[in-house]
C-alpha cells in the first residue's frame, strides 16, 4: 500500500512538480490537495523526479507553518481530546499547584546554573533571591498556593540540586544524598558546560516549536557531545511521553545545524538521569503524532453555524477510555459537556465517561454549554478575521526581512551596541541600532520577535524605547552571548494571541462547579439581575 503525491514548490512560477511516494506507516497521512508539506526523502534510483519517505527513511510534515509545542504533541500520546481542549482553552489548568511548582523548580534549577554556583550555601542564597522576585510573588497570587508551604517545598529540592550539581558539573565522585545518582541506571557522563537556558527553538521544517530547559556541553568516554537537558520534578517515569519531549528536542537542534543524537532526562526529585538516543522509528512515530494532531486542531477551529444561527460544539477526538486520568483532568467539565451537547450517545456504556460526563455536569443547564460553545466559534471566527487582516506569523520565514520592511512590519539589519544588562530576574535590556533611513514601523509598548539571519524567534520582548535610529527591547534572553562580530537581528512586530487566549479561558471558566461560576453564570447567561 502506497500514497502518491504530486508535489510543486512554494515559490516555483515554472509549474515544475515531483511526484513523492508514501510508504508504510506515512500512507495515513491526511493530506489534501493545495496543503502545504515539508518534505525530506530518498531519491529514486531508476525513476527521476520520483521521491520515497517510508519506515526506514524521510519525513513528511503537514502545514509546517503550524507550530506545534512539542510539549502539546507528546501529550497526545495519551489524549489527544485533551490536547485540543489544552490548545482552544489555553490557561485553564496553568494555576494548579503541581504545574506552578514544577515551574518554580525549573526556574530554580536554572538561576543556579546560570550563576554557576554549586555550594548548599550558595543554592540557598539564590532560592532566597528566588522567592523575593516579582515573578515569583504573581505566581503564587494567581495559583493562590500558601507562602510559607511553597518555600518548605522548594528548600526540599535545595539538597537535590546541589548532589546533581556536584555529581555531574563538580565531578564529584562521591554523591551522599540522594544516592540515586551513583546507581548504575544513572547516566555516567560530566557536564563540562550550560551551553543554553531556556533556548528558545521554532523549527518550520518539522512544524514544532519549544523551548529547551538547558542545553549542555557533555563528556562521556572520550566523546564530546551537545545535548539537551529535559527537567521533570515528579516520579521517575521516564515515560513514551517524556522521553518523546526530549527526542523532539533532539530534533529540533539539529535542524540548527548541530550534530545532536541524544538528550538527557533529569528526575531531580528521586535524582536519576538517563540518556535517551535518538533512532529513525522514533523521529517517525513522533512526526505521524504531530502532524495528526494538527490535523485535528486543524478540524476544532473549523467553525458550522446551523439554521438558527445556533454555532455547533468544535469538532474533538474521540475520548479515550481510562477512569481516573479522565476524573482527575483538568478538562473534564468541557470535555463532558461538548459530549452532552452533541456525541453522548455514541459513547460506549463502558466508557469511564458514560457516567462522569453526567456526574461533571450536574450543576449546568443545557443552555450553559451551548452559550459557552457558540461563543467559543464566535471568538474563533472573530480570531480568523483578524488573522486575514494582519500580517501572518510565518512570514517571519517565507519572506525576505527587506519584503517584511516594505509592508511595514520589521526592521531589518539591525546590530547589538552597548552591554546587555539584566533588569530584573529573566528580563535583559538590549539596545539595537540601525541606518536612519526609511524610518521604523515600530512603536514603544510593541511586542517584537527578533530573529537572526540563520534562524526565526532567537528571542522576544516588548519595545521600551525609541529613538531616531535606536530602540530599546527587553528581551527573555541576553543576545550578546551568542553575538558575533558585525551579526545583524531582524526586529518583527509580533500581534499577540494573548486577547483570544484570555476570553476563552474565561469562558471556558463559566462551566466551572465553582460558586463564583454560577453567580457568573446566573448573570451572563441566564441574565438574572444580581441582587
Amino acid at each position: 500500500e502506497e500514497a502518491v503525491l504530486t508535489l510543486q514548490p512554494c515559490d516555483s512560477l515554472s509549474g515544475e512538480t515531483a511526484v513523492c511516494v508514501l510508504r508504510g506507516s506515512w500512507t495515513s497521512t491526511v493530506v489534501r490537495k493545495g496543503d502545504v508539506v515539508s518534505v525530506t526523502a530518498t531519491q529514486m534510483s531508476n525513476q527521476p523526479g520520483c521521491w520515497v519517505v517510508d519506515n526506514n527513511a524521510g519525513l513528511l510534515t503537514t502545514h509546517p507553518d503550524t507550530l506545534v509545542s512539542g510539549t502539546t504533541i507528546v501529550g497526545s500520546l495519551f489524549c489527544t481530546r485533551r490536547s485540543v481542549l489544552s490548545d482552544m482553552y489555553r490557561g485553564m489548568d496553568s494555576d494548579s499547584s503541581i504545574m506552578v511548582m514544577g515551574s518554580f523548580l525549573h526556574q530554580l534549577l536554572q538561576e543556579v546554573l546560570k550563576k554557576k554556583v554549586s555550594s548548599l550555601e550558595e543554592i540557598n542564597g539564590v532560592l532566597k533571591e528566588f522567592v523575593l522576585s516579582r515573578q515569583f510573588i504573581f505566581s503564587l497570587y494567581s495559583s493562590g498556593m500558601p507562602l510559607q508551604k511553597t518555600k518548605e517545598s522548594l528548600s526540599e529540592f535545595v539538597p537535590k540540586i546541589h548532589a546533581f550539581v556536584q555529581k555531574y558539573i563538580n565531578n564529584s565522585s562521591t554523591v551522599s544524598q540522594p544516592t540515586n545518582w551513583n546507581s548504575s541506571e544513572s547516566w555516567s557522563g560530566n557536564i563540562t558546560d550550560v551551553a543554553d537556558i531556556e533556548e528558545n527553538i521554532w523549527t518550520p521544517k518539522l512544524g514544532i516549536k519549544g523551548k529547551v530547559d538547558v542545553t549542555v556541553k557533555t563528556h562521556k568516554q572520550n566523546i564530546k557531545k551537545v545535548m539537551p537537558l529535559e527537567l521533570k520534578t515528579g516520579k521517575a517515569s521516564f515515560s513514551a511521553e517524556h522521553r518523546g519531549q526530549v527526542i523532539l528536542y533532539t530534533m529540533m537542534m539539529s535542524e540548527l545545524g548541530q550534530t545532536v543524537d541524544s538528550g538527557l532526562l533529569l528526575y531531580l526529585r528521586e535524582g536519576v538521569m538517563k540518556e535517551v538516543k535518538v533512532g529513525v522509528a522514533e523521529r517517525r512515530d513522533l512526526m505521524l503524532l504531530r502532524n495528526q494532531l494538527v490535523s485535528e486542531l486543524r478540524a476544532s477551529h473549523r467553525v458550522v453555524v446551523a439554521e438558527n444561527l445556533q454555532v455547533a460544539p468544535p469538532s474533538l477526538p474521540h475520548p479515550i477510555n481510562h477512569h481516573s486520568a479522565c476524573a482527575k483532568c483538568p478538562y473534564l467539565t468541557l470535555c463532558s459537556s461538548a459530549l452532552r451537547v452533541g456525541g453522548y450517545d455514541e459513547l460506549s456504556e463502558t466508557n469511564p465517561l458514560h457516567g462522569l460526563s453526567v456526574t461533571s455536569t450536574d450543576h449546568l443547564q443545557l443552555e450553559h454549554m451551548l452559550y459557552v460553545f457558540h461563543w467559543t466559534g464566535l471568538l474563533r471566527l472573530e480570531h480568523t478575521d483578524n488573522q486575514l487582516r494582519s500580517p501572518a506569523l510565518h512570514d517571519i520565514w517565507t519572506m525576505s526581512p527587506a519584503e517584511r520592511r516594505k509592508r511595514g512590519t520589521c526592521v531589518p539589519e539591525v546590530r547589538l551596541v552597548g552591554v546587555v544588562t539584566e533588569v530584573t530576574v529573566g528580563s535583559y535590556e538590549h539596545v539595537f541600532e540601525w541606518g536612519c533611513e526609511g524610518g521604523c514601523p515600530l512603536v514603544e509598548g510593541d511586542y517584537v520577535i527578533v530573529s537572526s539571519q540563520s534562524r526565526p524567534a532567537v528571542a522576544a520582548g516588548p519595545v521600551r524605547h525609541l529613538t531616531d535610529c535606536q530602540l530599546t527591547l527587553h528581551l527573555e534572553r541576553d543576545l550578546s552571548v551568542r553575538q558575533k562580530e558585525d551579526m545583524i537581528w531582524h526586529l518583527d512586530r509580533y500581534e499577540s494571541q494573548t486577547g483570544l487566549v484570555f476570553n476563552m479561558t474565561n469562558l471556558g471558566s463559566l462551566l466551572d462547579n465553582t460558586e463564583q461560576a454560577g453567580r457568573l453564570r446566573k448573570a451572563v447567561i441566564d441574565l438574572d439581575v444580581p441582587t
